[in-house]
């Protein structure tokens, strides 16, 4: 397991092509949060952490990655556990500054965040589970023969 430290570092490192698409997306759901409130920001910021998510099963495929890990002194089983970590952990990040920024619209347009906490956790838990089912398919078949 020493090796999974420096397999969540490339990963980080190889999230790198997302930096023009998530910022753009991000302006796209501040202008939705600020039309439609809470929900619809933790519903797009859940949107953003499968993209990150399905990015890194993909590259492998997409970028010849998979040649690269083929050669590392490392198994494939830290291989994709530290694709997990990355996607849970950016998951994580994104949903809580989902909520933060839902916080800020609705003090902005004067509602009340009653269901802040239920719906935080329902995101959080709805796109961990569509996460996490559709990638055994994406390592086995690739991330075009598994759509």
């Amino acid at each position: 397991m020493s090796d999974l430290a420096p397999m969540v570092s490339l990963d980080v490192r190889s999230l790198v092509t997302l930096r023009v698409v998530l910022p753009l997306y991000a302006l796209l759901v501040v202008v939705y949060m600020l039309a439609w409130g809470l929900q619809m920001a933790l519903t797009m910021f859940g949107v953003a952490a499968l993209i990150v998510g399905n990015t890194l099963f993909g590259l492998g495929e997409s970028s010849r990655l998979n040649l690269l890990y083929g050669t590392l002194p490392v198994r494939r089983r830290t291989v994709v556990l530290a694709h997990y970590l990355v996607s849970a952990t950016a998951l994580t990040a994104l949903v809580g500054l989902g909520t933060l920024v839902g916080i800020a619209a609705n003090a902005m347009r004067g509602t009340p965040d009653a269901g802040l906490p239920m719906a935080a956790a329902a995101t959080l838990g709805a796109t961990f589970v569509v996460m996490v089912f559709p990638q055994p398919a994406t390592l086995r078949w690739g991330a075009r023969g598994a759509a």
